[in-house]
This record gives structure tokens, C-alpha cells and sequence, in this order.
């Protein structure tokens, strides 16, 4: 589970990942610039090499996220960043 407040840069360390987004600092924000509107609940965002579920929201931000890494065969793995 990752929160949304997490910095990308800090995401894109502990998984290995290279997300970016112009304007936004946090996995929240990177996750609206992708979907194009406000989070929800349940909301799957495709991200490069992972998926990003939004677990909870509050004010229109996700504060939970779990990421979804996928293999070099597809398989998926969720992921923490503490």
C-alpha cells in the first residue's frame, strides 16, 4: 500500500519505476493528471510497467494506493512503499 501523499520520486526509488507528470510532486496528483479528473474509490490507473488501484479517498485525494507491479510474463504483485 503506498499513500498518496508519497512523492513519485520517492515511489519511482522503492519500485523501480520511472512515472512521470508535469506539475505534480505526489502519487495523488500523478494519478489525477493520468485519469484526468478526481479520484474514487476503486479507480484503476495504468501507470509504465504497474497499476495503481485507489484503495481511499479523502477530499478528493487518494490517500491509499496499492501499486500493482507487472513481471517480465505479466504477473502482477502488489507492492508497499513506506
Amino acid at each position: 500500500m503506498v499513500r498518496g501523499s508519497a512523492l513519485i520520486e520517492q515511489v519511482n526509488l522503492k519500485l523501480g519505476l520511472n512515472l512521470e507528470a508535469e506539475g505534480v510532486d505526489t502519487l495523488s496528483g500523478l494519478l489525477v493528471a493520468r485519469i484526468g479528473r478526481m479520484l474514487e474509490k476503486s479507480d484503476l490507473v495504468e501507470l509504465d510497467g504497474a497499476e495503481a488501484e485507489v484503495v481511499e479517498v479523502e477530499n478528493d485525494r487518494a490517500t491509499r494506493v496499492r501499486i500493482t507491479m507487472a513481471d517480465a510474463a505479466g504477473h502482477s504483485q502488489a507492492e508497499r512503499v513506506d
